[in-house]
């Protein structure tokens, strides 16, 4: 399925780049390890508290005596790049060709994923497109967005459209379901995020977007990933915006479909991280795009900003390939 993704991808316009990655060491939560018991509810994962300071000693004790372990590692929201000046027009969209996609599909009946820092399901471009989603960072039932960044990213996959108000969305047919894992600081560790991915395969999406990422490797992230992949949900995420080689997880995971960023003319942002693990590029620069009226990082009184990524290209992506799903002849 996933090869067939990314063959059709390219007939609405889509650009394939290979490059090389090397690893680094993740950041990590303090005064916990993720261990996996059999008995851990999410899929047998456990998080168990540690002395602060002994997360790497007690992981490579558990490892010794044969369970797999990490320590709860932290990504972050791809850092996005603000652009002030308002632009007349999106150019995202009419790069991937999808105008000529809408005239025999939407995306009617199917399910974005936002994996993100929740979504303001309010926002005038994304009233009645949130169905129920999950907050991982509050343990409840309200993925509200207290960052900007995810409903940035939603407006982008699936804006209300041709409806006379904001900003058009790729897959303007689809439903959001809202799932928070990045706090109001646009971080949030493996175990929220693998919780999420997981959470999000079992209530019917679709296509999940992961516009987030980090350097180190998480087996409970890779466990959830081969979970919702064998769930049959297409799944992408932003390669990183390092500007060199080394693709970030989740994207880096080979069932999940790593996004780079390209430009106005389709040439590679330079701040687009590469690495052969890039499956897809996608605009990324300067995206206009939705994000909260209120109080919060990224939020503008206007309700609409400009920002640059490989995070805003991942959604470009992710909107076509739910383009693709809804299609039926």
């Amino acid at each position: 399925m996933k090869k067939l993704l990314l063959a059709m991808a390219l007939i609405i316009g889509f650009s394939f780049q290979v490059y090389a990655a090397p690893s680094y060491e993740p950041k990590h939560e303090d005064g916990f390890v993720l261990v996996k018991t059999g008995t851990g509810p999410i899929l047998g994962w456990e998080k168990r508290e540690v002395p602060p300071g002994q997360e790497v000693s007690e992981v490579v004790r558990l490892r010794s005596q044969g369970y797999e372990a990490e320590v709860n590692g932290i990504w972050e929201a791809v850092e996005t790049v603000p652009n002030d000046p308002r632009w007349p027009e999106q150019y995202g969209p009419a790069r991937i060709r999808a105008p000529q996609a809408w005239d025999i599909a939407t995306g009617a009946d199917t399910l974005i994923s936002v994996i993100d820092t929740g979504v303001d399901c309010s926002h005038e471009d994304l009233a009645g497109k949130c169905v129920v989603g999950y907050d991982f960072v509050n343990n409840d039932a309200s993925p509200n967005d207290d960052h900007g960044h995810g409903t940035h990213v939603a407006g982008i996959a699936s804006a209300v459209t041709d409806n006379d108000i904001g900003i058009a969305g790729v897959c303007w047919g689809c439903a959001i379901q809202p799932i928070k894992v990045l706090n109001s600081s646009g971080s949030g560790t493996w175990e929220w995020v693998a919780a999420g991915i997981v959470w999000s395969s079992d209530n019917g999406a679709d296509v999940i977007n992961m516009s987030l990422g980090g350097s180190g490797f998480s087996q409970i992230v890779q466990d959830a990933v081969v979970y919702a992949y064998g769930h049959g949900v297409l799944i992408f995420a932003a390669a990183g915006n390092t500007g060199g080689e080394g693709v970030l997880y989740p994207a880096r995971y080979a069932e999940v479909i790593a996004v780079a960023a390209t430009d106005q003319n389709d040439n590679r942002a330079s701040f687009s991280t590469t690495g052969p693990e890039v499956e897809l590029a996608a605009p990324g620069v300067s995206n206009l795009s939705s994000v909260p009226k209120y109080s919060c990082s990224l939020c503008d009184p206007s309700g609409y900003r400009f920002l640059s990524g490989t995070s805003m290209a991942t959604p470009h992506a992710a909107g076509a390939a739910a383009v693709l799903r809804s299609y039926r002849p």
